[in-house]
């Protein structure tokens, strides 16, 4: 019961910090850059962006979920890993950037596209060292640190770039470098911030280079690094075929990330339930009651908070379309669509991904996750020269799907779960009573963002009536802040 109220007050506190941060930066920041400089030129920088993404296995060869396995069981072996990893993680960043740089070059980027790419990497570097920081933090227990800085990357990028966009008196001026630079300085201050967190508890140095530990920890980290490569080829290539597949200077590609930027919005809380649950899980595996509760309680949490975006964002998708991009058309309302489809099926996976991986069955994940790269290719290379971005986003639908079956089936397989049809049934009648909701509410006559703000509200109120967030939960909560 412990763990599970831990995870109830920290994904809670998770949620409102990123709630209030990344969507600002997302759409005020990140969507207000691809106002200023122009889809097309934005589309070139998604499609770099995601050209790196597919070389990430470099940067982070499984480092990340490998330490928030080994160092939850076994908290005191970070005073002798935590110097070694940080040196190799220093080491690997190094080889990184030099091995896109050069993939770029060799599948035909120029000298000025080359610049931005290797900046992209380094931004890259800072990035997943950063949550490599938090997973330490994480993974020694200190959930509620690791919640309150969880965000504080982007929240230097809003007051960095918020100003930059929004105030700077020459706007002209402004270009995807600035954008570029003022992330890399919000990563910088973030590791810093995070690296003083976790020192205290390193008493053998800081940092130590070791060729040798870092093949070992590479190899050790394998499985877990073709779970990155894997995943990074059917979320990410996508944007990259766009851009080489049609000879229309990355518009398609730009059209495709507004809709994407929703879906990575949108993804970030998913995958806070992931990073969260993955120590938990590795902390209870054995324990067969205590891992069905826990799955229970995170299941219901996040049908409720992903039920729940899906609706809102289909019903307005044109609204929101039209208000955050100067260019947006019924077309990309369309693509919004299916990115959320996508995402409703993103958030369920990553509650049985992070328990197959805790359990370290990463041959049958990586099995699944071939299955669906296979797929994914195989549909964006049929469907983007016929649909553009409307067929990527089908293809990431299909892929997504298959993905989250496959893993709902092999947790279960696993783990010895039992079904549980009576949430099905609620969240069946969850999502068809919030649907009706929200599409009375946006025919209210309302201005759009008071209804969509009211059909949300509804939609949770709709969630408390059919018990799919039952009183337990809250009163768990209520006992936990009465103890804090």
């Amino acid at each position: 019961m412990g763990l599970n109220r831990e995870f109830l007050v920290n994904i809670i506190l998770l949620v409102v910090i990123n709630l209030l941060i990344k969507p600002l930066y997302l759409f005020g920041i990140d969507a207000r850059v691809q106002n200023i400089v122009g889809t097309e030129n934005f589309g070139l920088y998604f499609a770099l962006f995601n050209f790196i993404f597919l070389f990430q296995v470099i940067n982070d060869p499984g480092i990340q979920n490998f330490n928030s396995r080994f160092i939850a069981q076994d908290p005191d072996k970070i005073i002798f890993h935590f110097p070694r990893i940080l040196g190799s993680k220093v080491l690997l960043g190094l080889i990184f950037i030099i091995i896109t740089t050069l993939a770029g070059f060799l599948i035909g980027y120029d000298l000025s596209e080359l610049k931005i790419l290797a900046l992209i990497a380094v931004n890259f570097f800072l990035a997943t060292l950063f949550i490599y920081l938090r997973t330490n933090i994480s993974a020694l227990g200190m959930y509620r640190k690791d919640s309150y800085i969880s965000a504080i990357d982007k929240l230097i990028m809003i007051i960095i770039l918020g100003y930059l966009t929004w105030f700077y008196p020459d706007l002209e001026s402004f270009t995807i470098y600035w954008f570029i630079y003022g992330q890399m300085i919000a990563y910088t201050i973030a590791c810093i911030v995070a690296f003083t967190i976790v020192l205290p508890k390193v008493k053998e140095g800081w940092i130590v280079f070791s060729w040798s530990y870092m093949l070992k920890l590479v190899k050790k980290s394998a499985p877990f690094a073709l779970v990155i490569l894997l995943v990074a080829i059917y979320l990410r290539i996508d944007g990259v075929m766009l851009e080489r597949l049609l000879d229309d200077n990355g518009l398609q590609a730009g059209i495709y990330a507004a809709a994407y930027r929703f879906f990575e919005a949108a993804g970030m809380l998913a995958y806070l339930f992931g990073a969260l649950l993955l120590p938990m899980y590795s902390a209870l595996m054995g324990k067969k009651e205590s891992v069905a509760s826990l799955t229970l309680t995170s299941l219901k949490m996040i049908l409720v908070i992903s039920m729940t975006i899906l609706v809102t964002l289909v019903v307005y998708r044109h609204d929101l379309m039209t208000f955050i991009y100067d260019d947006a058309t019924t077309y990309y309302g369309k693509i919004l669509i299916y990115m959320m489809l996508a995402f409703f099926a993103v958030a369920i996976s990553h509650i049985y991904g992070a328990m197959i991986m805790a359990k370290g069955s990463l041959k049958e994940l990586n099995i699944i996750f071939i299955l669906g790269a296979i797929l994914n290719v195989s549909l964006n290379l049929w469907l983007i020269p016929l649909k553009g971005a409307e067929g990527a986003a089908i293809a990431t639908v299909a892929t997504q799907l298959l993905v989250t079956i496959s893993q709902i089936c092999l947790a279960h397989s696993q783990m010895k779960l039992q079904i549980n049809y009576s949430l099905i049934a609620k969240s069946i009648v969850f999502g068809f009573l919030c649907t009706l909701s929200a599409i009375l509410w946006h025919n209210s006559g309302l201005y759009w963002t008071i209804s969509m703000a009211l059909s949300i509200l509804f939609c949770l109120g709709i969630s408390l009536l059919l018990g799919v967030v039952d009183k337990n939960m809250l009163s768990t909560l209520q006992k936990q802040n009465a103890e804090s």
